[in-house]
């Protein structure tokens, strides 16, 4: 927010922002990005940049197997998008890990999540992505929502100077 005035001048033109939002619950947003805004925060923001004109977008990603990966989830997350002035979500259901990135996941898996960690290593081995058991269901389900709330699914594209053509000396 404290871009805002900012990003309302940019939208002269056309501006657009997008929030990481991988979950409704604050709670386990808190676990899962300790020290960042909660979901909560990022929503009202979004509303905000929505209210001046800003075209906002939400990526849905990464959802986290067998923590994030659940119908609910995402109909709570689409709902507050819904809510609150969002125009487009991005989802990736999975994660990625790389070697060095997936040893200290792990760790905080084992920390955060007892047991979570012996289901991705049986579901995922030392792959890179680690696609969600439940994407087709979650896939579904969020084209259901998208379709009922009105959202795209990617960033409106944007021709310069479409939106006003200037004479040759303006």
């Amino acid at each position: 927010m404290r871009d805002a005035d900012l990003l309302e001048r940019i939208n002269r033109e056309r501006a657009s922002v997008c929030f990481t939002v991988t979950t409704a619950d604050d709670d386990l947003a808190r676990k899962l990005e300790p020290g960042a805004p909660s979901p909560s925060r990022r929503f009202a923001a979004a509303r905000a940049m929505s209210e001046r004109g800003v075209q906002v977008g939400v990526l849905l990603m990464p959802v986290l197997p067998f923590i994030e990966d659940t119908v609910e989830n995402v109909d709570d997350v689409l709902r507050r998008c819904s809510e609150n002035g969002v125009r487009f979500v991005v989802p990736c259901f999975g994660v990625t890990q790389r070697s060095g990135q997936r040893e200290w996941f792990h760790r905080k898996l084992d920390e955060l999540f007892p047991g979570v960690r012996h289901k991705y290593e049986r579901a995922f081995g030392s792959r890179y992505v680690c696609r969600s058991p439940n994407a087709d269901a979650l896939s579904r389900r969020f084209d259901e929502l998208m379709a009922r709330y009105g959202l795209e699914r990617s960033v409106r594209p944007w021709t310069p100077g479409a939106e006003r053509e200037l004479g040759l000396f303006g």
